[in-house]
């Protein structure tokens, strides 16, 4: 019984130096983490915008008949015509809508929506039509980037040291400092 206790003891006492460990080499990839957000934010926030600039310039409405409805990626796939009387194909991202109304949408349903009749990149994207105002004023860049660049950047304030990684001496960053 005493030897576990002991054992017990020792662990303890070993703890705050395993947090110590691991929150440096957390923080080591902090500054990585901040610019990988940083960059993942701003492709979002184009992707979402230059949608948003298509739909207006060149959307059209129409009646699209869903092809496959795609769990894993959050999004459904439409068959329509066009303007000109071809046959397309087009996407349908569930992100920009409320749950209940994912839920409605299912294979060989129809619904109303605003594609891009243009022949540009991303042309295949599309809107529901009744939802549209949503689309527009659906945030460009998701929480889940704003929650990566919020922790590192906390990361970063605990441990500014390991935005200059190249420029410190890695024996002073093991002393602790005196705290005021």
């Amino acid at each position: 019984m005493k030897l576990i206790q002991h054992e017990l003891v020792r662990t303890i006492k070993l703890l705050p130096l395993i947090v110590k460990i691991l929150g440096l080499f957390i923080a080591s990839l902090a500054p990585l983490m901040f610019l990988v957000g940083l960059i993942a934010g701003l492709d979002r926030w184009g992707t979402h915008t230059r949608f948003l600039d298509r739909l207006e310039a060149y959307g059209k409405t129409t009646e699209a008949r869903v092809s496959y409805v795609d769990q894993e990626y959050n999004r459904a796939g439409l068959d329509f015509v066009d303007s000109a009387g071809q046959q397309r194909y087009g996407t349908l991202d569930f992100r920009y809508y409320p749950p209940d109304v994912v839920k409605t949408i299912r294979q060989g349903s129809k619904l109303q929506v605003v594609y891009i009749d243009a022949l540009v990149s991303e042309s295949e994207k599309t809107a529901l039509a009744e939802y549209y105002d949503e689309v527009r004023a659906a945030p460009a860049v998701t929480a889940d980037i704003w929650w990566l660049l919020g922790i590192t950047w906390l990361l970063i304030a605990f441990y500014p040291q390991f935005t200059f990684l190249g420029f410190a001496d890695l024996d002073k960053l093991l002393i602790p400092t005196p705290r005021a």
